[in-house]
């Protein structure tokens, strides 16, 4: 067997769920398996149909559009009759002394469909959550004894969050370039008053700039396993598109993006499926403001390999990506100039802004109830963000599909692309054309008999009933 034999054949075993090629977890037990395995089916049963003669596929596709219109032309008469007959009986046993209630009913009838919209686009959305698979499905994340190791923990929001986890009982791992800060946290963390935490704190110097740095991580794994991974580590920067050099557009991009990306990438294999990765970014993760080309650009670029990450693989693994907005911790006195030195010089905002204990409690409760993305801005950030979306249909695409991260496989065309991958393979082994066009010919005309017997079919069913 070739090396390309072993590969189709692995493909394949990963299709039917023998092997976890291409999926890390098995979902049999959810609802939406059935649904997905049924569609599945279907597909699968339509392709048979088109090997089949012409008459057959218009005999099928007009059969099932009978079925199908008549089905569905008998059952709207049916549910219509019922709505009547209720409405009448109803109607009927209604007297003297429900005027007053009738009467309020029509009063209040047309408010009615402002209450029913929202309330039903709400359930709707709850179910559809219930039948998609992810880490919502999960417990809540208990963060006793679990493994958590923090980038950037020796000031600000890295510095709450090491104590936050240190109170419920994790093992923190903290990380930074300041080893004295770190040394400082750790005591801290010993004495805290009323916790009781037999994990001893670690620290290690870290730059997510030196790639070194970033390998040596590895060794910090406890019992070969990071449970929550922190990217919190992070540089900010003050000028224009055009006066901003491309050296300090690289060195923001190297912490805020590269660096990130590293970690994740070298620790990924360490943390287990019921584990989290969080990502700390920013409101201007998600939209543009001026005087921020570099670290809106970085965060864009974080954001986005974090959302890809959940829709290529880490279909259980939390992914929770933090757009925050400005926090009272002095991030901003640290933010580089046009010429790469530090501003140092406090940012009105910032000094107004949310308070590093509050915003890491929000982010431990999103952590915990496995949520996937939180906006820890006030209102007026939240509708900028809503309003700057590009439309209502692209951000709902987006928000399902990618951020987050649930893409249903179709097992029926991974099938074909297997199977079609294997004629390409033969025939270019074989110095054959790799496509030949009465088969696409073939493919389109076998579905139009099938489709049109179906239209036919689903006519003549509406006018049976």
């Amino acid at each position: 067997m070739t090396i390309i034999d072993e590969l189709l054949e692995k493909a394949e075993n990963a299709v039917n769920g023998k092997d976890k090629f291409l999926m890390r977890a098995n979902y049999s037990s959810h609802p939406s398996n059935y649904f997905s395995n049924t569609f599945g089916r279907a597909v699968i049963f339509i392709n048979s149909i088109q090997d089949k003669p012409i008459p057959i596929q218009i005999c099928i596709g007009s059969t099932a559009g009978w079925i199908t219109g008549y089905v569905f032309t008998k059952g709207s008469k049916i549910v219509a009759e019922l709505f009547t007959t209720i409405t009448n009986i109803i109607t009927s046993q209604m007297d003297q002394s429900c005027e007053r209630a009738t009467n309020l009913i029509t009063a209040i009838k047309p408010y009615i469909h402002y209450v029913v919209l929202p309330v039903g686009l709400y359930a709707a959305n709850r179910f559809f959550r219930f039948l998609i698979p992810g880490p919502h499905h999960r417990s809540k994340l208990d963060l006793r004894d679990r493994a958590v190791l923090i980038t950037g923990a020796s000031s600000g929001l890295g510095r709450e969050l090491a104590i936050c986890f240190y109170r419920r009982g994790a093992k923190v791992i903290l990380t930074a370039r300041s080893i004295d800060k770190l040394k400082e946290l750790c005591e801290e963390l010993k004495s805290l008053p009323g916790v009781i935490n037999s994990n001893e704190p670690v620290y290690k110097y870290l730059d997510i700039t030196d790639p070194n740095g970033v390998v040596e991580l590895v060794s910090f794994a406890i019992n070969q396993r990071i449970d929550v991974l922190i990217n919190n580590a992070g540089l900010s920067m003050r000028g224009s598109c055009k006066d901003t050099p491309m050296d300090v557009h690289r060195q923001v991009m190297e912490v805020n993006y590269f660096g990130h990306v590293a970690i994740t990438k070298a620790l990924l294999d360490y943390i287990p499926e019921d584990g989290a990765i969080v990502y700390i970014s920013s409101v201007q993760g998600r939209i543009a403001v001026p005087y921020r080309s570099s670290y809106s650009s970085s965060k864009h670029a974080a954001e986005a390999f974090f959302d890809c990450l959940r829709t290529e693989e880490r279909f259980k693994t939390q992914i929770l990506v933090v757009s925050a907005t400005y926090l009272n911790t002095g991030f901003g006195r640290r933010a580089l100039t046009t010429e790469g030195k530090p501003m140092d010089m406090d940012d009105l905002n910032q000094a107004n802004g949310l308070t590093p204990s509050y915003a890491a409690e929000c982010i431990i409760n999103a952590l915990i109830n496995r949520n996937t993305e939180l906006i820890l801005a006030p209102l007026s950030h939240r509708f900028a963000i809503f309003l700057l979306k590009t439309s209502l249909i692209r951000s709902g695409k987006f928000q399902f599909c990618n951020s987050r991260g649930y893409i249903k496989i179709n097992q029926s065309k991974l099938r074909r692309d297997i199977e079609q991958l294997r004629k390409n393979i033969t025939r270019v082994t074989s110095n054959r054309s790799s496509v030949a066009g009465d088969e696409v010919n073939d493919f389109l005309r076998n579905n139009a008999y099938l489709l049109g017997g179906y239209g036919a079919g689903f006519l003549l069913g509406y006018t049976f009933a």
